[in-house]
């Protein structure tokens, strides 16, 4: 089985601030968490609603950009927001993550085989509870067959339960 998330996770209480991107989806999470799921249409429509210089990109993430980049920062001088990638294949892969708080970076961005990604969401709030750990306790592992299919089409399936 594969698993590939690009998305952002905002922390509960969190405005997303106006305008809106047409391509944001919003799906609840446990613990009033929500997930944005980076489709290739949200990034392509960033790029247009905050044009950025575009730097070398971070070697930490695939789809992180400036244009990504100020629309995080924006969003977080509400709260708290992290920005997540997992790719896996057949329990082999990576995951990155980082997050930012009131415009600036809390955790900065990580990659690993395992870790940054509940690193990251520990630093915006999310509590294990009962779970195994943060990715588990906000219901990432239902993306765990978007292998080839777009997160969308995962988040659907995740608010139609």
């Amino acid at each position: 089985m594969g698993h590939a998330i690009q998305a952002i996770i905002v922390a509960p209480g969190v405005p997303i601030p106006d305008p809106q991107p047409s391509h944001l989806r919003t799906v609840p999470l446990p613990q009033g968490f929500t997930l944005l799921p980076l489709t290739g249409d949200l990034f392509d429509e960033l790029r247009v609603l905050h044009p950025a210089e575009e730097r070398e990109p971070c070697p930490a993430f695939w789809k992180f950009s400036a244009s990504l980049r100020c629309f995080l920062v924006n969003l977080s001088r509400g709260g708290a927001v992290a920005y997540i990638e997992t790719d896996y294949f057949g329990g082999v892969g990576e995951q990155a993550a980082a997050s930012w708080r009131a415009g600036s970076p809390v955790f900065p961005p990580s990659k690993a085989e395992v870790g940054p990604i509940n690193e990251a969401l520990r630093s915006i709030g999310a509590q294990v509870e009962r779970a195994r750990d943060e990715f588990e306790a906000l219901g990432l592992g239902a993306f765990e067959e978007s292998r080839g299919a777009s997160c969308s089409r995962c988040a659907s399936r995740l608010t139609s339960r």
